[in-house]
């Protein structure tokens, strides 16, 4: 038995415990979730605004061009 899991085999690595991986549970991976999410959500918002500017920038392109025709 180890770490109150049963688990089938010889360990995969040996050493301390203090220098183990911390396992994220409970709070401490719910605000690694969030935090995540939030950097997600950042990175949508950035490319729709950017593609928005792309396009405005580009109908401004045109009504110049036309403006300059007339």
């Amino acid at each position: 038995m180890r770490c109150e899991t049963f688990v089938v085999g010889p360990p995969r690595a040996g050493g301390p415990a203090d220098t183990a991986p911390e396992i994220p549970r409970g709070r401490l991976l719910r605000d690694r979730l969030i935090m995540r999410l939030l950097a997600a959500e950042r990175m949508i918002r950035a490319i729709i605004f950017s593609l928005l500017a792309i396009g405005v920038l580009h109908v401004r392109g045109f009504t110049g061009a036309a403006a300059a025709i007339l």
